[in-house]
């Protein structure tokens, strides 16, 4: 077994919060969307042996026990939840006390104060855990790996891959295929006293008998143990440099901004060619409006911005009422349909939205200032054949210029998109604006 220290990022603990989230919200939308058995109890809930349940089920009650037998996945929610029966797909499950004594075909996905498998839980997939305690019992199996954010985690068991757990209190005295990555930081002794579960000393134990297939990487991120034993290996405080992270952040900092212009650069020659070789008319109109009152455009713009989420939200609002209202008159045979249209519509409309504030507006701004710069230098330059390129070109790379500068570069795009957006609103409102004819 191999022994290293890290001082990685745990990014591990994200992803497991973001899991557990996705799949009650999965919970919510398979109650709506899909044909699901669902049971509640007052108070307790119960799947007896012997049943079989064809579906997904959507179980609740201050206590749930699953003895028989679940054909898809199993949502489960209550003070204590137990599954001694077997569910061929995932579980989520969320509770006080949460007991796995059975199969379960995919992986589990729980959040509670505790979480046990017994001797005879078998996971075939991977359990994203979060809460207080996680125990694997000595006879427990879970097929792929474990990945836990808890204050005090035992694992007597047999994982087939990979551990990675945030923690205050790690013993293991099982088998790892993989890796055991364990991070390790402050514990809550006194939550013990609301929480009906065994202490577990705080620190990390690893015993001797344990296998682990990959290596040990630990992170300490506090001294505040009783006790630390890893096969006598003596764990020291994660240390720091500083310096060295600073240089790390800006380099990141850096490589991201030149990726960024880069990026930005050759969209707005794409998009402002494509605008101009097409819609020189339209282009020549917004920039009338900037030269006219770029002040003005300025406001309209502003006005436009802070009223779009608004307008959004009114919309989102109108399609959930024509939805309700078509659904209750047509039995439900339209609502689908009619919000399926509305939300392709709302959703349409946003993505121009954005396409427009960040792209158009900064490549006809910049085309522009590209005209103005090269007709100060030589007119005979815009009247040449590549002219309009040249422009665009010379345009877009002075606005680059100003973008990488900080502070400065965003205030100059947020400037530029304002003003954009108030004279393309200004255009557009032209263009609707009905002529009047002149006797």
């Amino acid at each position: 077994m191999k022994f290293k220290t890290s001082i990685q990022n745990k990014w591990g603990r994200l992803a497991i919060l973001a899991l557990v989230i996705v799949g009650f919200l999965t919970l919510a939308y398979a109650g709506s969307a899909q044909a699901a058995e669902v049971v509640t109890g007052d108070p307790d809930a119960v799947v007896a042996a012997g049943v079989v349940i064809d579906d997904d089920l959507i179980i609740s009650g201050d206590n749930v026990v699953i003895d028989g037998t679940i054909t898809g996945n199993l949502f489960a929610t209550g003070i204590e939840v137990v599954l001694n029966g077997s569910v061929e797909g995932s579980v989520f499950i969320a509770g006080e006390l949460l007991t796995i004594n059975g199969d379960v075909g995919g992986s589990l996905y729980s959040g509670g104060c505790a979480i046990t498998l017994g001797p005879q839980a078998t996971i075939s997939r991977s359990i994203y855990a979060g809460g207080f305690s996680l125990v694997a019992e000595n006879g427990s199996h879970v097929g792929h790996g474990i990945h836990a954010t808890v204050f005090q985690n035992r694992l007597n068991g047999e994982v087939g891959k990979d551990v990675e757990v945030v923690t205050g209190a790690f013993e293991f005295n099982g088998s790892a295929g993989g890796n055991v990555d364990v991070e390790l930081g402050e514990t809550c002794s006194s939550c013990l006293e609301f929480v009906p579960v065994e202490a577990i000393q705080p620190g990390l134990r690893i015993a001797d008998d344990s296998r682990v297939g990959g290596e040990l990487s630990y992170k300490v991120t506090t001294t505040n143990f009783e006790s630390v034993d890893a096969n006598n290996v003596e764990i020291q405080p994660m240390e720091v440099d500083f310096d060295e992270l600073r240089n790390s952040v800006l380099r990141f900092i850096v490589v991201q901004e030149i990726r960024r212009a880069i990026g930005e650069f050759i969209s707005l020659l794409i998009v402002g060619g494509l605008l101009v070789y097409f819609l020189e008319d339209r282009v020549q109109s917004v920039m009338g409006k900037i030269s006219a009152g770029a002040l003005s455009s300025f406001g309209w713009g502003l006005l436009v911005v802070l009223l779009f989420p608004l307008a959004l939200l009114v919309a989102i609002a109108v399609l959930i009422s024509l939805t309700l209202v078509t659904g209750f008159i047509t039995l439900g045979q339209l609502s689908g349909t009619v919000m399926g249209l509305g939300g392709l519509t709302i959703a349409s409309f946003v993505i121009v939205f954005v396409f427009v504030l960040s792209l158009v507006t900064k490549a006809v701004f910049a085309y522009m200032v590209g005209k103005f710069v090269l007709g100060r230098i030589s007119q005979a330059t815009l009247e040449s054949r590549w002219g309009d390129v040249r422009a665009l070109v010379t345009g877009v790379l002075i606005y680059e210029i100003v973008r990488v500068m900080p502070v400065l570069g965003w205030l100059a795009a947020l400037v530029v998109i304002l003003i954009g957006a108030g004279a393309i609103l200004g255009a557009i409102r032209d263009t609707l604006r009905p002529s009047v004819a002149i006797a």
